[in-house]
């Protein structure tokens, strides 16, 4: 089957940002696809902090309009450690289907104070599932 992988840049973020940036991405394909699989590749450091921390949730659609697809990414009591990928736990619903301007929406949301930092990539692969 027909695939594509597509790659979202989040970060630098050094802690202190009380609104780090979203981030949102199209396959931009014909047809609808579904998402089969999302990694978080860190490209630093970051260390499980209960107070001050990341969190990053996949959706489609934009903020404030979009259905949860991931369970949430937290560096709450996991760090993140360059070169040790991470991987999206999916949720099974219908949302997780493409079509070629659907948006893939990354929520990053800071919990705490500036002791914290997040940088990376996220990977998403998708499916064809229909012309």
């Amino acid at each position: 089957s027909q695939s594509v992988t597509v790659q979202i840049r989040i970060g630098p973020h050094a802690g202190g940002d009380a609104n780090p940036d979203d981030h949102y991405i199209c396959h931009g394909q014909d047809g609808e696809y579904k998402l089969e699989a999302a990694y978080f590749v860190p490209a630093k450091s970051t260390a499980a902090d209960s107070s001050n921390f990341y969190s990053m949730q996949l959706e489609q659609g934009i903020e404030g309009a979009s259905t949860a697809i991931s369970d949430a990414m937290s560096t709450a009591s996991t760090a993140m450690t360059l070169g040790t990928v991470r991987e999206f736990t999916l949720n099974d619903n219908t949302s997780r289907e493409f079509g070629a301007t659907d948006i893939l929406f990354c929520d990053l949301d800071e919990t705490g104070s500036a002791s914290q930092n997040i940088e990376g990539y996220i990977i998403a692969r998708f499916v064809k599932v229909r012309v």
